[in-house]
């Protein structure tokens, strides 16, 4: 299975932790990691981590892109290039799950793209809680993780050039940044919306479920957690159910210690 993802320094500890989850439970893959900045791309050379494929930013930014990114904040460019470096990875792997470098595993996928099965793409819901429902003004689908295979890929191309048109970090003529534009994918291009809870488990969306271990792994309502998204690493600014909190945060917690230590180690 192929993986892709983007990060720049600031996220560096991030995508180690991300990469080190996917060691441990996403064998056999492979993850393509476009590296925003000149220090991640020399620091990822030096780390040569293993099942990993390193591409600068300046081989996937088209002229097209620079001109989008002149007048949108980092935030809002770095959303802008989710499609365009899909399609950059579809090129070479007959499918590809794009995933936020803030994504930790805590079982196999495996379970996940059966459910996905023979569709052209899989998209992950936000699930909001009754409570927070008004948050789907910005959209019914996080881009936490973004399914496609080959015959996907027109979805993908319309998807990277409405980004290099419009991607901006507020509501607008009903998009909002590049994740809004998800919602007319299950209809118009037959997008499987993914239903496992533990699928993209986040802050805005686990307090409405219930919990208990069993395994070495927690479950939400008898589903067991795949991947928990830490959006605002570890301060969510949402209430965590303690049994999230005692169960994800700690360990994730470690796995951005041991980045952290890893890159220290790296001689200067």
């Amino acid at each position: 299975m192929n993986y892709c993802t983007y990060f720049d320094r600031a996220y560096l500890p991030q995508g180690l932790a991300l990469h080190e989850s996917m060691e441990a439970h996403c064998q056999p893959y492979h993850l393509w990691i476009l590296a925003l900045c000149e220090e991640t791309w020399l620091t990822l050379a030096r780390l040569n981590l293993p099942h990993v494929t390193t591409v600068h930013l300046r081989a996937v930014e088209t002229n097209e892109l620079k001109q989008a990114r002149e007048g949108r904040t980092w935030r809002e460019y770095v959303w802008t290039l989710t499609g365009s470096w899909m399609l950059y990875v579809l090129r070479s792997a007959e499918t590809v799950s794009y995933i936020d470098a803030d994504c930790y595993f805590f079982s196999s996928p495996e379970q996940v793209f059966r459910e996905i099965g023979d569709a052209p793409l899989g998209i992950t819901p936000h699930r909001f809680p009754a409570r927070a429902k008004h948050f789907e003004v910005n959209g019914l689908y996080n881009v936490g993780l973004v399914y496609a295979a080959r015959a996907g890929l027109p979805c993908i191309q319309e998807w990277a050039q409405q980004c290099i048109d419009w991607c901006y970090y507020r509501a607008e003529d009903g998009k909002y940044a590049d994740q809004k534009y998800l919602g007319a994918w299950p209809e118009k291009w037959g997008a499987h919306s993914i239903k496992h809870l533990g699928a993209n488990l986040a802050p805005w969306n686990q307090e409405q479920y219930q919990y208990r271990t069993d395994c070495g792994n927690l479950l939400i309502d008898e589903q067991p957690l795949v991947w928990y998204h830490f959006h605002q690493g570890l301060d969510p600014r949402w209430p965590i159910d303690p049994f999230v909190t005692d169960f994800a945060y700690w360990r994730y917690e470690k796995a951005l210690r041991r980045a952290g230590e890893c890159l220290a180690s790296l001689p200067h």
